[in-house]
């Protein structure tokens, strides 16, 4: 599972919140969550992703949390506030949805990973 960083179904459905730092976070029942910047992947936006997986290889992304002001582009949509000296370009809702081919690969190499149990 993927949503925006701080998402409600985390507390909704008792996820483990990952450390912003990096690295996976196990709950008692298999999963894993974590915390993955898709500007560290090339999208402008600084994009703070959390993943939820189970039955997975997990891999190594590139981990660590980007000051604000580091990302290239502001994501217009989502309701951020920034200073009004901020004069980094905004990214419309588009674009901001978009993920980099880099990251979406990642994301394919660990569903391929799945490990089925014979029924």
């Amino acid at each position: 599972m993927e949503h925006p960083a701080y998402s409600d179904a985390w507390p909704a459905f008792g996820l483990p919140v990952p450390f912003s730092a990096g690295g996976w976070t196990a709950d008692l029942f298999g999963g894993f969550s974590c915390h993955v910047e898709q500007g560290r992947y090339g999208h402008p936006a600084k994009k703070a992703t959390w993943l939820y997986v189970v039955g997975v290889e997990l891999p190594e992304f590139r981990w660590g949390t980007s000051h604000n002001g580091q990302s290239s582009a502001l994501v217009s949509w989502c309701g951020n506030h920034t200073k009004a000296f901020d004069k980094r370009p905004r990214v419309g809702k588009k674009k901001a949805a978009e993920t980099p081919v880099p990251f979406r690969d990642v994301l394919i190499a660990m569903a391929e990973s799945v490990r089925m149990e014979a029924p």
